[in-house]
């Protein structure tokens, strides 16, 4: 049987002999096992490290890129510039000229145009067309342009999940279990839209996880999609990224479609422990003995690297990586409620009363930056979890039951009156400080605001050192 990546397969041995690579232009280095990171992403700013320039050089190593600046796709989406490459292609800024919204472009390099390569291409956008989901990253159209396939997406403002992971350990910063749980809690909803629609995803990885500027986390590349009535017994070369592979799908064991996607499960064990401890449960260098480990090596325990974890975090990972799929959870849904029971149950009463999330419910990402600072400046030691809407805040307040909420009055979804009477009626703003932002005068709105359990109602547009001053006052 053959183990082939295909992000790597035309500079794989190059990379087995270089550990690490870097990534964002900014010194930061990641693991060779997440190469295909962030194809959609860009600079948070006009000066952000994936910025071109005024004129962006569309050349690659000598090469001309597969779309010039200005290349116009069917009569509407304008290439901007290249924003990321890999072994299989590059991925574009691209402006659709009709709604005046920016979006990306992926398009398959030269080399990589054979009838499977780009019927392999055509999968995976149809496989996005069919999930529509906010947790999953949205296709908008499909088509060739002078014989170059190209497919055309939304353009997700951040980060991947990897150099989210990077950043934190570059920073010395442990990612808290509120943070994990708000980041896998979307993981885990998309990938059940994912499921549902009877699509495997079989690449889920930190590489492959989107985490916009307002904390929408997305699910991408659909390049190794299957079928749950695929025949996964047939002998066939195995696409896939050894850190993150499932057992299963490099040894030839017959599955039952009704356990097709545990490959995505074990992958959702292997993300929670790196989110964790910064660091995958199983590498090495050689390809074949890490997929022994997969296969026979005893899953480590998180919290041996981070005593601060309840020992029932442990539980939640092994049973997502057991060997076996039947003794996996039945689905991604079922493996977030344990994750949620574990912090529940598992965590200490001292860590619970050291434990201080915020919620920072903000449409607009600098204004949620600063509002970010704001907390960290009265709380450092806070866990800062931000969203652009109400709908997304009432989700995130079921489950982290944050101590602080600043909701934004111009957030869209549900209004700050709407979520806080939900809130009252679930009881869930019992022991929370709760600052809403308004953007206007309204003395009936602010007392019935307070009635239903808000703390400071505060007129915008509102200063940093003000906003400090009220969290404070809790």
């Amino acid at each position: 049987m053959r183990v082939v990546d295909p992000r790597e397969e035309l500079e794989r041995e190059r990379e087995r002999l270089s550990q690490r690579v870097p990534v964002s232009g900014a010194g930061v280095e990641r693991d060779r096992h997440e190469m295909d990171t962030g194809e959609l992403m860009g600079p948070e700013d006009d000066s952000g490290p994936l910025e071109m320039g005024g004129a962006p050089e569309m050349e690659v190593d000598g090469e001309a890129s597969i779309f010039e600046s200005g290349t116009v796709l069917e009569g509407k989406f304008e290439i901007q510039y290249r924003v990321g490459r890999g072994a299989m292609g590059e991925v574009f800024l691209a402006k659709d000229v009709n709604l005046k919204r920016s979006v990306a472009v992926k398009a398959l390099s030269a080399l990589h145009r054979s009838d499977e390569v780009v019927g392999r291409f055509r999968s995976e956008a149809e496989s996005m067309a069919r999930v529509d989901h906010p947790n999953v990253v949205k296709i908008y159209s499909f088509g060739t342009h002078q014989e170059k396939p190209y497919f055309v997406m939304e353009f997700l403002d951040g980060e991947s999940l990897a150099e989210y992971i990077d950043r934190r350990l570059v920073m010395q910063e442990v990612v808290h279990l509120d943070e994990v749980i708000g980041l896998l809690s979307q993981v885990c909803r998309g990938l059940g839209a994912i499921h549902a629609q009877g699509i495997v995803h079989r690449d889920v990885k930190p590489a492959n996880v989107m985490i916009t500027t307002t904390y929408r986390v997305a699910l991408a590349d659909f390049g190794l999609v299957g079928m749950i009535t695929d025949d996964e017994s047939q002998e066939m070369a195995v696409y896939g990224t050894p850190v993150y592979i499932a057992p299963e799908r490099f040894d030839s064991r017959p599955l039952t479609p009704e356990l097709a996607h545990s490959c995505d499960i074990y992958a959702l064990g292997i993300i929670l422990y790196e989110l964790l401890t910064g660091e995958a449960p199983f590498d090495h260098d050689d390809t074949m003995t890490l997929l022994g480990m997969h296969a026979s090596a005893v899953v480590p325990r998180a919290s041996k690297l981070r005593p601060d974890m309840p020992p029932a975090i442990d539980d939640v990972i092994r049973k997502a990586m057991a060997k076996d799929p039947e003794d996996r959870y039945e689905s991604a849904e079922a493996f977030r409620r344990a994750l949620l029971d574990a912090r529940e149950t598992g965590m200490s009463l001292e860590a619970i009363e050291n434990e201080f999330t915020a919620l920072i419910v903000e449409p607009d990402p600098k204004a949620a930056v600063s509002k970010v600072r704001a907390v960290k400046m009265a709380y450092p030691t806070a866990t800062v979890l931000t969203v652009a809407d109400g709908d997304m805040a009432l989700v995130f307040i079921r489950e982290m039951r944050p101590e602080l909420i600043i909701f934004d009055g111009d957030a869209p979804g549900l209004n700050a009156l709407e979520l806080c009477a939900l809130l009252q009626e679930e009881k869930l703003l019992v022991g929370s400080q709760v600052v809403v932002l308004s953007p206007r005068a309204d003395p009936a709105e602010a007392r019935y605001l307070k009635e239903l359990g808000v703390t400071e109602v505060l007129l915008k547009p509102i200063s940093g050192p003000d906003l400090v001053k009220a969290i404070r006052a809790r």
